[in-house]
């Protein structure tokens, strides 16, 4: 776990840009015994703004292990731009096997390229549903070895707009 400054400093280095694939953001919400206090949004109000900043083509997911029974809670953090949102036990039950960590990663992803884009999840799930048949010839083919052959077709499915940024959105 790092902070966000640390997060910053760590994303002005180019070399590490490639090496992340998606934040977590662990919120700290805490019910006050008068229910007025529910408490630190910083994660929402600090913590995600500047992950947009620095790199707005990750994924952020939030986790709390309050997500879940306040609905004053829910209504605080649902709409607030994370990309997926789950509790704190997703992280901490042995029983999260690696099939649920791979789709909570895709899902992320694709929330990301969808928020980015303009396109709806639906439509980028169809795109990708799409059998893509590529033909190269040998030069380009070191090329497209190297990266991965269906890596290259999710890229060349999901067209983005990074806004002039050069550096890309982490593939599915």
């Amino acid at each position: 776990m790092i902070s966000v400054d640390q997060f910053t400093n760590y994303l002005k280095e180019e070399s590490h840009v490639e090496t992340l694939k998606l934040a977590v953001v662990d919120l700290e919400l805490k019910i006050g015994i008068d229910r007025r206090d529910l408490g630190d949004y910083d994660g929402r109000d600090v913590v995600l703004p500047k992950h947009r900043e620095a790199a707005p083509w990750l994924p952020v997911v939030l986790q709390s292990g309050l997500i879940i029974g306040d609905p004053q809670i829910l209504g605080d953090i649902t709409a607030s731009g994370f990309d997926i949102v789950v509790t704190k036990g997703f992280f901490s039950d042995s029983r999260t096997n690696r099939k649920e960590w791979e789709d909570l990663k895709r899902r992320a992803s694709l929330a990301r390229i969808a928020s980015l884009t303009g396109r709806p999840v639906s439509e980028l799930n169809r795109v990708l549903a799409d059998n893509l048949v590529l033909e190269y010839g040998t030069n380009i083919g070191g090329k497209i070895e190297q990266f991965g052959l269906e890596r290259t077709k999710i890229v060349l499915k999901l067209p983005v707009d990074c806004g002039g940024d050069t550096r890309r959105l982490s593939v599915l």
